[in-house]
């Protein structure tokens, strides 16, 4: 998909952010957290500031 224009590229970026949203609504809502969360939590917080900042 090439997009060629600033509408479209909003229109991308919304579509993202709302599965990106409902993908973190169902990790949350598990009884149980998935595995290697530990190593993923490091990871974000060491490689990735803006992550851990908020």
């Amino acid at each position: 998909m090439s997009l060629s224009n600033n509408s479209q590229l909003k229109r991308a970026m919304k579509s993202a952010t709302k599965v990106r949203r409902e993908w973190v609504k169902t990790l949350l809502a598990r009884n149980q957290a998935p595995k290697r969360r530990k190593d993923f939590t490091v990871h974000a917080s060491t490689h990735h500031s803006e992550t851990a900042s908020g």
